[in-house]
């Protein structure tokens, strides 16, 4: 959910009744996996970089001392939300394209 608009993420805040540190949590849950599936070939180093360093932005952006940046308004317009999802979308552009199951 994180590589989408503001306006997508505050929705799907709403529709699920999650305040938006959701979205920081729900990626950790998922990037803590990426060394071992960047070893295992799972994904590329690329992604990798590029997912490390979306994770080094919202790591950035937490902690009691910035707890305005969870707020809807700053997701909906601060820069710090913008780089988060312009890293986002360019770690997304790294990983490989879901393939059909048969």
């Amino acid at each position: 959910m994180v590589p989408t608009t503001s306006e997508n993420q505050i929705a799907w805040l709403v529709e699920k009744r999650l305040p938006a540190d959701e979205l920081a949590l729900e990626f950790s849950d998922w990037a803590v996996l990426v060394p071992q599936l960047v070893e295992a070939g799972q994904l590329s180093p690329d992604a990798g970089i590029a997912i490390d360093a979306l994770d080094r932005q919202l790591v950035s952006i937490s902690g009691k001392e910035n707890t305005a940046l969870w707020e809807d308004e700053a997701l909906r317009d601060s820069a710090e939300w913008a780089k988060v999802r312009e890293l986002a979308i360019a770690a997304r552009l790294t990983l490989p394209e879901p393939t059909a199951s048969t």
